[in-house]
């Protein structure tokens, strides 16, 4: 995926957390996306997506990027401080004279909201939500799991944006789909169609022990529990994960 389309993405994918969000998160009430720019960040375990949006009345691109950087999470010392910077370097754009008037943030971002944090193994720093909210000083925040805010996204996603991995002719069916993806760790997140609005079943599935299914598979995960006791599907299908799995088999052989 390119770079604009990875704008694109994170765009559409985190400023649909204010649309979605709903008010048992303890960070906002649910709505539609606020007409005046607001904040919205994509938050991996590697890096974090952070862009200057704006609400728009287009039903297939309900949000427009205005500004947008990528931020490496090992570089900074909490997702607070990253945002604080984006904010601070729109003095330097066409878009300085709105930094004062922010007021919303949607966050997407990889793990589950407990309370006030957001729980995650794979990120190199502790979440506070509280932390945002303050240091931002903003009146609303939407926080969701990012694979939670994917899912809601692909409702804006048009066939030619789309790269099939197995051709059908089959036309594509409609009903509960299921969003997956490989990165630091392996995020997912299920679809469910419905009226007014969709709703979507946000999982932590990568966490799930990995099962193999034939002897080959069995040999893998031995090699894997030399590490670790608990082997989950995210130790093998995600970006490290498949590094080692490389390694596991060049063993093997």
């Amino acid at each position: 995926m390119g770079e604009v389309a990875n704008q694109r993405h994170a765009a559409a994918a985190s400023a649909t957390t204010v649309a979605e969000a709903s008010a048992t998160n303890g960070v906002g009430a649910s709505g539609p996306a606020p007409q005046q720019p607001f904040l919205a960040a994509d938050v991996g375990g590697t890096h974090a997506r952070i862009g200057l949006v704006v609400g728009n009345a287009n039903g297939r691109r309900p949000v427009s990027v205005l500004h947008y950087h990528r931020y490496g999470c090992a570089d900074w010392s909490s997702l607070t401080a990253m945002l604080q910077d984006f904010v601070a370097q729109l003095a330097n754009t066409p878009h300085a004279a709105l930094r004062g008037e922010l007021r919303h943030c949607a966050v997407a971002c990889a793990g589950y909201v407990l309370d006030d944090a957001i729980v995650n193994g794979n990120l190199p720093w502790p979440v506070s939500i509280r932390e945002i909210r303050d240091g931002l000083g903003i009146q609303r925040l939407a926080v969701i799991n990012d694979f939670e805010a994917v899912a809601y996204a692909t409702q804006f996603i048009a066939a030619d944006e789309t790269r099939p991995i197995i051709e059908t002719a089959q036309p594509a069916a409609s009903g509960p789909a299921l969003v997956m993806g490989p990165g630091t760790g392996l995020g997912s997140a299920v679809l469910l169609p419905g009226h007014p609005r969709a709703q979507v079943l946000a999982t932590e599935a990568g966490q799930v022990s990995l099962a193999p299914g034939n002897e080959r598979e069995i040999e893998i995960l031995r090699l894997f529990r030399r590490e670790r006791a608990h082997v989950s599907f995210e130790d093998a299908l995600s970006g490290p994960g498949l590094l080692k799995l490389y390694g596991a088999l060049c063993e093997l052989r």
